[in-house]
């Protein structure tokens, strides 16, 4: 399978094109029907059944009426069986970059790619026409975080073989909060003394899905390989090749994935780095916290609006020692507006190693939609942002010395101008203080094209055909800064 995003400006040039193999990278060179697993058992339920309800007479008086048959469940498709082709998924994808052949290096990828099938029986409501309905489930769940990404390999190609200089790998925890499992009900309405007939053989009811809530990231494991290592050799020969290991470890409170410590050492040397995180549902452990911003807290906690830690400890130490605390942050928030349900940021404390905290920033006005439009440094300069109906900054005015209540309100420029022609514009005198920037984007991507400064001077953006930063030209079209979006030469 190819993908090609080719580069507009260089008519030969090949770093944009992709190969995609739906395989490990030892196996890209092998017999692919060597790598074929055929199905020789299928999934599917049978089961035989007998009902017997008392018939109300006949020339030898009251007996037993009974009716047997087989009972198939089936899939929405009307097949016995599970078919993996309806759902694929596929373990590894390893990805060729500059053609086929890894020109230009390329990495592997390493997914869950796990299930199992389970048969539970279902209790049908009393005198209901199915008297003998089941759930088969396609899953397992221990492995519901199907398709999650368990490893990825950067990969370089040196004459016929290919080598490994990094990996990565993360290790997950399943907490179960709910099933994640998909599957399909289904039943067989049979004969039975409510509904003494015959009803319809291979019903299908419903097909769903729902995924657990808690699959947590417990570990992160990353390997920088000094010397490059073939990829067909083992772990156990790693050390012969002189790798650098970062290990990165997580551990979880009672919000979903929201780790509440990060422990971080390496091979380099025996220091340890810890980082401990507090969230809006620990208000109580946030030093000089006052009953408004507690509050605030309180009402994300209602609101499940929390993403962020509000307190964040870092510490450094020997791993057998004890670690000395490095810094603190604490961020603290308030309801702006007259809206007790937007909850935003209102001040930054920083404090050094165990020092006490010291007000840094403070957020002095957002919009009506959440943008941040007045923040300072505490006893230093005032910075003001106006914004577009894009919710992007449309102004940005730097020691800002105007109103709080009443801002004055940056003017709109004129954008029609060319680098090299005559400033149409002396707007800059309106803050003999500050420095204004004005931005403009394109019109369909919103992409930043130009900015314009308190003297009239521009500054462009240009992008190459995949919308990345490819240059930016200062006033008079010099290039001041290149980017270069290619895929590394081996």
């Amino acid at each position: 399978m190819h993908f090609f995003s080719p580069d507009f400006t260089e008519n030969d040039q090949t770093a944009f094109s992709k190969r995609f193999y739906y395989t490990q990278a030892k196996d890209v060179y092998v017999d692919p029907f060597s790598l074929m697993g055929f199905k020789k058992n299928v999934d599917y339920v049978t089961e035989l059944y007998l009902t017997k309800c008392c018939s109300p007479g006949g020339i030898f008086g009251p007996g037993w009426m009974s009716h047997t048959g087989e009972i198939k469940l089936r899939t929405l498709y009307s097949s016995s069986v599970f078919t993996s082709a309806f759902d694929q998924k596929y373990e590894y994808v390893t990805v060729s970059y500059g053609g086929d052949n890894f020109e230009l290096g390329g990495k592997q990828k390493q997914f869950v790619n796990k299930s199992s099938s389970t048969y539970q029986e279902i209790h049908p409501f009393y005198v209901s026409p199915f008297q003998n309905e089941h759930a088969m489930y396609r899953g397992n769940l221990q492995y519901i975080y199907e398709g999650t990404l368990l490893s990825e390999m950067e990969i370089m190609k040196r004459g016929n073989t290919l080598y490994k200089v990094s990996e990565q790998k993360y290790e997950y925890d399943y907490i179960p909060y709910g099933n994640g499992i998909t599957g399909v009900i289904g039943g067989y309405a049979h004969m039975n003394c409510g509904y003494p007939t015959d009803g319809a053989d291979n019903l299908d009811i419903a097909k769903f899905e729902f995924m657990s809530k808690k699959v947590h990231l417990v570990s992160q494991t990353q390997k920088e390989f000094m010397i490059p290592m073939s990829i067909t050799l083992d772990a156990v020969f790693e050390n012969g090749y002189k790798p650098v290991v970062i290990k990165t470890e997580y551990s979880y409170g009672a919000l979903a994935g929201l780790p509440t410590a990060i422990k971080t050492t390496t091979s380099e040397d025996t220091m340890v780095n810890f980082v401990h995180n507090f969230y809006a549902d620990q208000s109580s452990l946030i030093p000089n916290i006052t009953p408004d911003q507690t509050t605030a807290l309180n009402k994300l906690v209602e609101l499940n609006k929390i993403s962020q830690p509000i307190m964040v400890k870092t510490f450094r130490g020997p791993g057998n020692g004890i670690p000395t605390a490095t810094a603190t942050k604490v961020t603290l928030y308030k309801s702006w507006n007259n809206n007790s349900n937007l909850i935003l940021p209102e001040m930054i404390r920083f404090a050094k190693g165990s020092g006490a905290l010291e007000d840094r920033f403070q957020i002095l006005q957002y919009d009506t939609r959440a943008n941040m439009t007045h923040v300072t440094t505490v006893n230093g300069p005032r910075t003001r942002y106006e914004y577009d109906v894009y919710d992007n900054v449309k102004a940005k005015i730097d020691n800002y010395t105007g109103s709080d209540s009443v801002p004055v309100e940056a003017p709109n420029l004129p954008v029609d101008f060319e680098p090299g022609t005559a400033a149409p514009c002396g707007f800059g005198a309106m803050y003999p203080e500050g420095m204004v920037t004005w931005y403009y984007y394109d019109t369909f991507t919103r992409l930043l094209r130009r900015t314009v400064d308190s003297n009239c001077r521009s500054t462009y953006y240009e992008y190459d055909a995949l919308m990345r930063l490819k240059q930016i030209k200062d006033h008079d079209g010099n290039i001041i800064e290149s980017y270069e979006n290619n895929y590394r030469i081996n």
